[in-house]
């Protein structure tokens, strides 16, 4: 989200001290929601006198026998007339709004003095302060989108007009924050400078004779500035240029290592002075800064160990009271990414870090010219990426691509690293290229976590990707459900299989296997205008799944393997895994495979010969197939016992002509029982 500052428009901070004096901390803190909402009271209940309870008493006298006991007479209860007294007018006393009610906090909101009063009230460090106006900033004020596209005038951007109005540009929310700070007695100073927001572009370099487009602040913390951006941390503008609000803490106190991700300081036109505000050891230049590509926030935002992250956990509880917020302190150790079973957690180590979600391991220029095609990798630290995609975006219509033919994504779960192959659908244009991934399984869709633009300098008529690669090439669920082990799974093969079989070599995908109760595979074109399924043939045996390939001609193919979950009761067979295959030499005329069914899995089946379709009529056909499982076979009606090597029969195919039900002869051999013979008849 950038917005159109001034150059002139920073103020010089309180006091001089140097901004590069030490290197801020990752603040890696929890959202706080801090909108004006009525908070819940605490009653306790008023505690009830119970009424005295009679004591029956028993009245004793001296006799010359025994105690006499007097009969109980109930004694005769007067009516009581309370005096008749005048009520006492006491003066009316309006009730005080408690400082953390809804209307405590719409009174704070009169002035900007009120309001800091108001957010200093339970604050007792210079932390709290800064993350009070933080939070309430981000919470409370909205961006003016229609000032900002020109819809209508901009809101004024002084300090007392965006509390008014409740609306501003990034110009008013580091205006208030700055005002809010110093009345706070916070160090406090507005940056101006260039953006990589909405507005950003990286086609179009940014250099020193443009106006700066965005602004923000730093403030000096326990010594140390610090860099906050409360308009981002507000939310974004999204592509219907319309504001979300979406409270966000990574940039609260953020690294300036990750700021200059996609801020540049350029104050009063002075370069000098402006890259001390970058914070950084050794400072980058403008054109450094314009050619680097922009991760996104989904991409370098931090994973803290800790059940809550010390920055968050050192604000007060009274301070998350008067912003209406539940909290309990909790720090500790986390079996995380760094976590080793060999080496114990004791207590004088200190709680785990925070890292990086997804390294970009290959290009890091947001600009990238291509000869025809270009790989991307990339890598996850920390937890496992579960997803990842691509996608092209029309440069003339903006509009993303929904075909995956220019676009091959390739996760490899073993080693936690993807490679994007891209192809741009045109030369001589930037494409720009969306890159979105996820580490959580839950979640029902992927941040982008950066965007390249891309341009091809030649047309290479290069073969088309699958148009439709549901997102990703490798697993799509876990191959431990289906008796595979994960680390076997395709470890040598990987998802993307190349194939220089020859003219008479089929190619045979072998992936080793514990158990395995079913499966079947889907193999089809790049197009999907031919199922291929006819030339895939699978089966089990030695601990080992098996899929044979035949291709006739070259180009990219996709590999579809469903199988049965261990103990699952369900017919139903979901996708494992999804593989590309590139043909390089084909077969000459390949032959189909015979027609096969899940009972070839289930009884362990290993065809030795024939192994095509489609068989010559009026020929006798040798037929020899194993199984550790099966103890007879039927064949033409003819019954077969097993021998110790297996089955091996030789049988005299009818007068059909070849393409024709001769390979049923195979399919029924195919579909065998253990101890009986079925009395289904066959052609």
């Amino acid at each position: 989200m950038g917005c159109c500052c001034s150059k002139s428009s920073s103020v010089a901070p309180l006091g001089q001290a140097d901004p590069r004096n030490g290197k801020a901390q990752v603040q890696a803190l929890s959202e706080l929601r801090t909108q004006d909402k009525t908070e819940p009271w605490l009653f306790q209940p008023r505690s009830v006198n119970a009424s005295a309870v009679p004591k029956i008493q028993t009245k004793w006298s001296n006799d010359d026998v025994k105690p006499k006991v007097e009969p109980k007479v109930e004694p005769k209860v007067e009516p009581k007339v309370e005096p008749k007294v005048e009520p006492k007018v006491e003066p009316k006393v309006e009730p005080r709004s408690s400082p953390r009610s809804s209307q405590g906090r719409a009174q704070a909101r009169r002035s900007l003095e009120s309001l800091a009063a108001y957010l200093g009230s339970a604050a007792t460090s210079d932390l709290e302060k800064i993350r009070a106006v933080y939070k309430w900033i981000t919470g409370n004020i909205s961006y003016d989108v229609d000032g900002y596209f020109g819809k209508k005038d901009k809101s004024p951007n002084d300090a007392a007009s965006v509390l008014r109005t409740g609306k501003s540009v990034c110009e008013g929310y580091a205006t208030i924050c700055l005002s809010l700070c110093q009345l706070l007695g916070i160090e406090c100073v507005k940056i101006s400078g260039y953006s990589k927001g909405f507005s950003y572009n990286p086609t179009k370099p940014l250099t020193t004779d443009k106006d700066t487009s965005h602004a923000w602040n730093a403030v000096k913390l326990n010594g140390q500035w610090r860099l906050i951006d409360t308009t981002w941390g507000a939310g974004p503008v999204n592509s219907d240029h319309k504001f979300e609000r979406n409270e966000t803490d990574f940039y609260f106190l953020t690294d300036p290592e990750v700021f200059i991700e996609a801020h540049f300081p350029y104050i009063n036109s002075d370069m000098a002075e402006s890259k001390k505000w970058q914070l950084l050891k050794n400072p980058i230049d403008l054109s450094t800064f314009s050619s680097r590509v922009k991760r996104e926030k989904a991409c370098i935002e931090h994973q803290n160990g800790t059940s809550v992250c010390e920055g968050y956990a050192s604000i007060s509880l009274s301070l998350l009271q008067l912003l209406g917020i539940e909290c309990v302190k909790i720090s500790g150790y986390s079996k995380g990414f760094g976590y080793n079973p060999t080496k114990p957690l004791t207590t004088d180590k200190d709680t785990d870090h925070a890292w990086n979600a997804v390294e970009l391991m290959s290009h890091k220029k947001a600009l990238v010219d291509v000869d025809g095609e270009v790989t991307l990798k990339f890598r996850g630290n920390g937890k496992p990426l579960t997803s990842f995609s691509a996608k092209f975006v029309n440069p003339s219509t903006g509009e993303r691509l929904s075909s995956d033919k220019y676009v091959a994504t390739v996760l490899d779960h073993h080693k936690n690293e993807v490679t994007v192959t891209a192809r741009p659908p045109s030369s001589g244009v930037y494409w720009k290229l969306d890159v979105f991934g996820k580490t959580n399984e839950a979640a029902k869709t992927s941040d982008c976590i950066v965007s390249y633009h891309l341009q091809s300098k030649s047309d290479r008529h290069l073969p088309e990707f699958p148009d439709d690669s549901l997102g990703y090439y490798g697993l799509h669920e876990s191959p431990e459900k289906f008796g595979f082990s994960k680390h076997n799974f395709c470890s040598k093969e990987g998802f993307w299989l190349q194939v220089d079989g020859g003219a008479q070599s089929e190619f045979q995908l072998k992936i080793p296997a514990s158990t395995l109760l079913s499966a079947s595979a889907e193999f089809l074109s790049a197009d999907k205008s031919a199922r291929e399924e006819s030339f895939s043939f699978v089966e089990y045996n030695e601990g080992f799944l098996k899929v044979s390939l035949r291709m006739g001609h070259a180009g990219f193919y996709q590999l579809q393997l469903f199988c049965k979950e261990s103990g699952s009761k369900s017919n139903s067979l979901p996708m494992l895994a999804n593989l590309l295959v590139e043909c390089v030499k084909p077969m000459k005329q390949p032959k189909p495979f015979p027609t096969s069914y899940t009972s070839v899995i289930e009884e362990q089946v290993t065809l030795v010969c024939p192994r095509d379709g489609n068989l010559p009529a009026n020929s006798e056909i040798r037929f020899k197939l194993s199984s550790p499982r099966l103890k007879k076979l039927m064949v033409n009606k003819k019954v077969y016992d097993a021998t110790k090597d297996g089955f091996d029969i030789v049988e005299k195919t009818g007068s059909v002509v070849a393409t024709c039900r001769c390979s049923a002869l195979l399919t029924q051999m195919l579909r065998p029982s253990r101890d009986s013979i079925g009395s289904k008849s066959y052609d």
